[in-house]
This record gives C-alpha cells, structure tokens and sequence, in this order.
C-alpha cells in the first residue's frame, strides 16, 4: 500500500501501521484513566504520543537504519500547541520517563520538557506531517481537581503518564505476540476513536500480574524488526517517597 506508515514489524513478518497501534493504545490509554476522570485526556495521550513515527526516518530505522529518532517529542509538541500540558508531559516521557520541565527559555538543545518543545518549534525533529491525514487530535478535557492545585496537576500528570505506558506496551505485546485480543473477565470493550476512525483491537484476554495497568511502569522496544517487546525497566511508582515536584514545572 502507498505511502503506509508502520509502528512495529514483528519477528515473523507481520506488520502494524501507526494508525492501527495509535487507536489501540488511545482506547486503553481512556479506559485506563476512565477511574479518575482523565478519559478524555488519555485518548489524547495515547492518540498523539507515536504520531512522530509519521517519519520517513523512523520507517528507515524499522527497516535497519541504526540512527536513532526522536518520535516522542512530536505528540508532545502537538498537544502543547492545543493547550494541552498534562498530555504533552505524558507524551514527552513514555519511553524514557518523565522528563524535567526545565524552563520556556531552555535551548533547543536542553534535554528538558521544555528545551524538546523548543527545538520542534524551531524545526529540530524529522518532518512526521503526514499524521495529519489519518489522526485527528481531540482537546482533552481535564477533570476538575487538577485546577485544584499544583500539586493535585502533578499527580495528574504521573496517573495519566502510568496509563499511557502501560496502555503502549500492552497494545504491542499484544501485536508482537501474535495474541489474539479479547474479552479481560468482561472488563475491556470494543471501542471507536470519536473521528469516528475504524474499531480498535481488543487488549490481550491474559494481561499478566505485571502488565497490570498503573502497578509497573513499562518500557518496551517497539519497532525494531525481529525483536519482541520486552521490559527492560520495569518498577513500581513509588507513591510516598517520589515528591510530587521532582521532574515536572510547567
């Protein structure tokens, strides 16, 4: 097919589009956050955050090209030009962990929330416009004890991030498995993006103690042809001892 983007290459050949990972991950990433009233900004989240895999670097690197590329930044980029800072953070961290917000005036070069916001700005990230074709990016609205205050944002910020990795690394265990999707104890359902885009897979009908959403924090190795997806950093977030103001100042 022309001009197909593709998210994952499986180790037996089989292929995922962007567009196929993006509404699966946004469906779980809703769903997950449904419990404390962040539905809408995870379908958010989980719709923008691979949007930079929309590439043709990225496409090179699923094809063996050794260059490493940044795709998280762009979903990060594009919410925060929707107002959205909540999902930016989210988005900006769901490989690497949320990053520190540094400050508006940070460089491009800064390793910040803020100095990776710049520099797609400046046009520093490889062109990935073509998501706008198949993604549509809805505003998502935020539960009211956010405004609350700071600290309430902040902890917003950490659910929301917890429930776009784990919905990332479920919806492509699941693929890279060959799992068929289906029904977790009746508690996942079917589930259509609001652009009214195609049904969205059904998460694995076995999750693991381990891909329990919220418990662990995730990281996964998508993309990268003949290898599965694997948890390479996996810890539980601690709830007491991480203070709510390290890493994030919007």
């Amino acid at each position: 097919m022309e001009n197909k983007f593709l998210a994952h290459i499986a180790e037996d050949g089989r292929e995922r589009t962007v567009f196929e990972h993006l509404a699966g991950a946004a469906s779980l990433a809703a769903e997950f956050s449904r419990p404390f009233g962040g539905e809408a900004q995870g379908l958010l989240a989980g719709t923008a955050h691979d949007i930079g895999k929309y590439s043709a670097a990225f496409q090179r690197r699923l094809t063996g090209d050794s260059r490493r590329v940044d795709h998280a930044t762009a979903g990060a980029f594009e919410c925060m030009g929707r107002g959205q800072p909540f999902a930016a953070f989210a988005v900006a961290g769901h490989h690497g962990g949320l990053p520190d917000g540094g400050g508006r005036g940070d460089g491009p070069e800064a390793a910040t929330f803020w100095g990776r916001i710049n520099r797609a700005g400046r046009g520093g990230l490889e062109p990935y416009g073509a998501w706008a074709r198949e993604v549509s990016l809805l505003g998502g609205q935020t539960p009211p004890f956010v405004k609350q205050n700071p600290g309430a944002g902040m902890f917003f910020t950490r659910m929301l991030y917890s429930c776009l990795v784990d919905a990332d690394f479920l919806d492509t265990e699941a693929f890279m498995s060959g799992k068929p999707y289906g029904s977790c104890s009746g508690c996942w359902k079917r589930r259509r993006l609001p652009s009214g885009h195609s049904d969205v897979p059904r998460p694995p009908s076995k999750p693991t103690e381990r891909d329990s959403p919220h418990a662990e924090s995730c990281r996964s190795l998508p993309g990268e042809r003949g290898l599965k997806p694997r948890c390479w950093q996996s810890r539980r977030l601690r709830r007491r001892s991480l203070p709510l103001t390290e890493g994030i100042r919007v």
